[in-house]
């Protein structure tokens, strides 16, 4: 029985650190294990509710149901209410809005450890296209959109959709996020003045917010496709 613990506890493993999820044959290659040994308890696996599988042309994709779970439901989107409406009872919204910050940075820190974090590869004339397009975020549903930007200006205009809005008071929400883009912009070495929430909309689970630069936002843009091709060079 020890060999079928372990053998499980290595399929969880591997497949924990895979992004895409990964083939049986790839899961058998890691484990060192025959492929039909490992479709068995693949398979055992899915009946439990453990892993699930995906059919992509003709490759067929497993990975663990939490992580599945983490993408198609509202899972952290909730966990992220619980954590904003603890902290603002405890502390209030300045405790709300360090969070955010402290949370960001965090995140940041993490992202930077990684191979991938250099995605920015394009010219700014590129960013510009993005202009009014809602970009996804970490957090599943949640969103994050340019409205206003002209280059030669120092404001920017952004907008934070499908926040979390089952908190009675949706403002505490976007307060959270005012921090945690303090937090994100200060981690990537973006100078700004103030950051300013200018309205919060429940139905739409919508923050809106003013951003002034020390900079132009050409300049800060830029500044950071210049560091993404520091960073590739080096990785």
């Amino acid at each position: 029985m020890e060999d079928v613990y372990h053998i499980y506890e290595n399929i969880f493993n591997i497949l924990s650190e895979s992004v895409w999820g990964m083939t049986i044959e790839e899961i058998a290659k890691h484990i060192k294990m025959h492929r039909n040994t490992v479709s068995k308890y693949m398979y055992k696996l899915e009946k439990l509710g453990l892993v699930v599988k995906k059919k992509i042309g003709k490759y067929t994709l497993w990975l663990p149901k939490t992580i599945y779970d983490y993408h198609k439901t509202d899972i952290v989107r909730r966990f992220v209410e619980g954590v904003i409406s603890s902290i603002y009872e405890s502390g209030g919204v300045e405790k709300v809005r360090k969070a955010g910050v402290d949370i960001a940075k965090y995140i940041m820190e993490s992202l930077s450890n990684s191979e991938e974090a250099g995605v920015v590869y394009g010219s700014t004339s590129d960013l510009q296209e993005l202009i009014g397009v809602s970009v996804p975020t970490l957090i599943p549903k949640l969103r994050v959109k340019v409205t206003k930007s002209n280059f030669s200006d120092k404001v920017v205009f952004v907008d934070l959709l499908g926040c979390p809005e089952n908190i009675d008071d949706f403002q505490i929400v976007c307060e959270f996020f005012l921090g945690y883009i303090k937090g994100t912009l200060t981690s990537i070495g973006v100078p700004y003045k103030n950051i300013e929430l200018i309205e919060h909309i429940r139905e739409n689970g919508e923050c809106k917010y003013s951003v002034l630069l020390e900079k132009t936002v050409e300049e800060i843009a830029e500044y950071l496709l210049s560091q993404n091709a520091k960073r590739r060079k080096i990785i």
